[in-house]
């Protein structure tokens, strides 16, 4: 059995089956986990969770993106003067979505891709090619073997 084909922006599954007395019973199978995805959205969103933690550690580094400096020096990393940025992350799961957004008010301004004069990009909001990967491992799992470890 083989799984192909996993973006953030869609999940796209490719199932490949081989013996036809198999062939209902996984199916029926698929069929039956895809209708709570829940568990392994859970656990795709803690994938993307933990690498927003270490891209502030990083200052932007780790998406590939370093955020511009500032032109004052602070003893503060950047964006992380009060915490708020970096705590206001949020991972909301339903059965068929995992949302991540960030209370904090300036988190929009800051992640836009909109032109701007004064406020440089900064994103925070990211995934890496290693989340990708990690993401669809544990969704393939949980549709062929209904678990979502190894």
């Amino acid at each position: 059995m083989t799984i192909r084909g996993c973006t953030m922006a869609e999940t796209n599954i490719s199932i490949e089956i081989g013996g036809r007395r198999q062939v209902v019973s996984t199916l029926k199978g698929v069929s039956d986990r895809s209708k709570n995805m829940m568990t392994p959205l859970r656990k795709s969103a803690d994938v993307v969770m933990s690498s927003i933690r270490k891209n502030f550690s990083t200052a932007g580094s780790l998406f590939q993106k370093p955020w511009q400096a500032r032109r004052m020096v602070y003893s503060w990393p950047i964006l992380n003067k009060t915490g708020a940025m970096k705590g206001g992350f949020l991972a909301t799961v339903t059965n068929s979505a995992a949302t991540i957004s960030n209370r904090d008010p300036k988190f929009k301004y800051h992640q836009s891709s909109a032109p701007r004069r004064r406020l440089p990009r900064r994103e925070m909001l990211g995934y890496t090619g290693e989340d990708i990967r990690q993401i669809s491992l544990i969704i393939g799992q949980y549709i062929v073997r209904g678990t979502t470890n190894g």
